[in-house]
């Protein structure tokens, strides 16, 4: 496994923004951190983000017990994650949030969560099986999961194109020129209808992963190598690159 750079100032960005929403505490967050491994994708600053998410939805639309119980199956969705996929992650991680809900619950006064809109939710963030959903919330959470076909280009490039590429990726050079998997996001893009509740919150997908794949190889690689070898803030990192993709 390659080494890289956690983005622990930007977690904790992530955290206090949840709690200023008033729907989870830091003590219950911290806990919920203690089951994440450090992955770099796959880890507790993707479900922070993921949630942060949910707390956009719009309240006309919502209820406050809706958007709780997206909130903790945004937060659980790749509990114990590891670096490798398996078919059984979402399994895994609803079994994790059954034996953790109640040991928080001793220790915390939490907010009762609906339990179908939560198993529905977080049992489909498969994004290979997109198509097979029929339940809004799992519609919703999964979009929110594959965020990266509805963002802008800073986003895409921070949270994701480059986290996934040291997930699964051992060299840098290879990923960044790997334009199949873009393009099958593209294609993925248009043949699925995304909900009306995502893309209001996640725009431009064509629009951001064109740009992705048209930026030079020097940039990317230069953005990837920052990135992988610093603990930076979303802001720091939109500061030093956005007037150079933007040109």
């Amino acid at each position: 496994m390659c080494k890289f750079a956690y983005k622990n100032k930007e977690e904790q960005i992530l955290i206090d923004t949840l709690v200023s929403s008033s729907l989870i505490s830091k003590e219950v967050l911290l806990e919920i951190k203690k089951i994440y491994y450090d992955n770099p994708y796959h880890n507790f600053l993707h479900v922070l983000y993921v949630a942060k998410l949910v707390t956009l939805l719009p309240c006309d639309k919502f209820n406050l017990l809706e958007i709780k119980s997206l909130l903790y199956a945004a937060l659980f969705h790749d509990a114990l994650h590891t670096w490798k996929s398996t078919e059984l992650d979402e399994y895994i991680s609803y079994d994790i949030w059954l034996k953790t809900y109640y040991e928080l619950s001793d220790k915390y006064d939490l907010w009762i969560i609906n339990d179908s809109i939560f198993r529905h939710a977080i049992l489909w963030t498969v994004f290979k099986n997109r198509w097979k959903i029929k339940n809004k919330y799992a519609i919703i959470l999964a979009d929110l999961d594959i965020w990266i076909v509805g963002t802008n280009i800073m986003n895409f490039c921070y949270y994701n194109a480059f986290s996934i590429g040291e997930e699964f990726w051992q060299e840098p050079e290879t990923w960044v020129e790997d334009y199949n998997f873009f393009k099958f996001l593209i294609k993925t893009d248009k043949n699925i209808i995304i909900s009306d509740e995502a893309r209001q919150i996640l725009p431009n997908s064509y629009t951001v992963m064109k740009k992705f794949i048209t930026m030079s190889k020097e940039l990317k690689l230069e953005m990837f190598n920052y990135l992988k070898n610093n603990d930076v803030t979303f802001e720091e990192f939109k500061q030093k690159y956005e007037n150079i993709i933007e040109k």
